[in-house]
């Protein structure tokens, strides 16, 4: 399973620690973990994806960057779009 996961809002010291968190349950159970850069947009702009392989818990704030992007109508039906192309399963912090 791919599970993607995109950080938004704002930036806070605990974001890399939930990722990693994330990551290690993920390793556990054989799953991959693709992180959307920038929050929504990057979720619109999908091409800033990667998949995640290690967290740096000694870096402050989150290794995926961060937006206060809010999807609005037609970005709505494109962000759905696009999640389902590149992952199985989404989380959103």
């Amino acid at each position: 399973m791919n599970i993607g996961v995109l950080t938004g809002g704002g930036d806070t010291s605990a974001l890399n620690a939930t990722l990693a968190g994330i990551l290690s349950r993920s390793k556990e159970l054989n799953h991959k973990v693709t992180g959307f850069f920038y929050g929504w947009q990057g979720v619109l702009n999908p091409i800033q994806c990667n998949e995640l392989f290690n967290v740096d818990l000694k870096e402050g704030g989150t290794v995926l960057k961060t937006s206060r992007k809010k999807l609005k109508g037609l970005e709505l039906d494109q962000a759905t779009e696009n999640i389902s192309q590149y992952v199985d399963a989404f989380i959103a912090i």
